[in-house]
């Protein structure tokens, strides 16, 4: 759930732009980059804040356009949050494979979100993380999808501090479920305290505390 200056560069594969323009029917269009600039504007404004008419503006195409081809902003939204969830920074935290050594993994997923976070002059913060306060409890609809994503979060976590401790690389927690919402708590207000306090340093420095306190042996 983890600023750079620069948009990120999606990993989804491109997809065929819509028809040619005929009697009535839109011009044609990239989609893969209209997909990229959904995401900086429903990552700048929210999916509250972000009107289909303002996506449509924004991606520089037609209402008739967006609907046909996103079938509308709440499916566009279950797309966007899966083209971020390949350019967040702890992306790497589901990929670790067994036997692997954790440690490493964990601090550079860490560095990297104090690296990220800090570099956004816009200070946007992690946009799953923007979602749980403005969609859970608020939209029946897209709340099980933010939902879901943190209790994915938690299970990874888990699963991570599992492996670590069978491997010795950190002593057993006495709660190991409590310990992996720890973490998942201590990512998600990393993410928001960024927005206010944006050094590196600064946020960094706390990641060494909480992850030491867990045990993990981390670089200074």
């Amino acid at each position: 759930m983890a600023r750079s200056t620069k948009s990120p560069k999606s990993r989804i594969t491109p997809r065929s732009s819509s028809t040619g323009r005929g009697p009535g029917r839109p011009a044609k269009f990239n989609r893969e980059t209209a997909l990229e600039t959904a995401l900086q504007t429903l990552w700048k404004r929210g999916y509250v804040g972000a009107s289909a008419s303002a996506l449509s503006d924004a991606m520089g195409i037609e209402r008739s356009s967006f609907y046909n081809t996103f079938l509308g902003r709440e499916a566009l939204f279950r797309e966007i949050l899966k083209l971020y969830g390949q350019i967040t920074p702890d992306r790497p935290l589901g990929q670790i494979t067994l036997g692997q050594a954790v440690t490493p993994v964990v601090e550079k997923v860490f560095r990297d979100v104090c690296r990220v976070r800090a570099a956004d002059p816009e200070s946007k913060g992690c946009l799953m993380v923007n979602s749980i306060v403005m969609l859970v409890g608020n939209d029946p609809a897209l709340a099980p999808e933010i939902v879901g994503a943190v209790q994915r979060q938690i299970q990874v976590f888990e699963a991570l501090l599992q492996q670590a401790a069978r491997q010795g690389e950190i002593p057993v927690p006495k709660d190991m479920r409590a310990a992996a919402y720890t973490l998942t708590i201590f990512l998600i207000g990393l993410n928001v305290i960024s927005k206010v306090e944006n050094k590196e340093a600064v946020l960094w420095a706390s990641c060494r505390h909480q992850l030491s306190n867990l045990g993990f042996q981390i670089k200074k």
